[in-house]
């Protein structure tokens, strides 16, 4: 294991504050925050996103995403609520955005969609 270990006890050290929100209220900014699963004997991965997003006008929004893949198939589903109902700021409280939360150590949340084809 290596590299690898030396790699994870550098991550298990870094402080929580380093992914606490970076935000100072200004437009023109953009933040995410990952948590993503790669199955490694098949084609297959769920990735979870929680996005603030800040533009230079207009009024700031956070976005949940989930995005599933399985061989050739992909679902993507997106959730986007006005910032001041998210909680964006703090990754050691934990951070929410609808229906789905992530913290340094917990997540869960819930995604509806379908794939159609045509």
């Amino acid at each position: 294991m290596g590299k690898l270990a030396g790699w994870l006890d550098r991550v298990a050290a870094t402080p929580l504050a380093d992914n606490d929100a970076r935000w100072l209220g200004h437009g023109g900014h953009v933040e995410s925050w990952f948590l993503r699963a790669n199955d490694p004997a098949a084609p297959r991965a769920l990735w979870c996103k929680l996005t603030m997003l800040a533009p230079q006008q207009g009024q700031p929004v956070a976005e949940a995403w989930a995005i599933a893949f399985d061989g050739d198939r992909t679902l993507g589903l997106r959730a986007t609520v006005p910032l001041v109902e998210a909680r964006l700021g703090h990754a050691s409280a934990g951070l929410r955005v609808g229906g789905c939360r992530m913290s340094l150590d917990d997540a869960g949340g819930a995604a509806v969609g379908e794939i159609t084809a045509d």
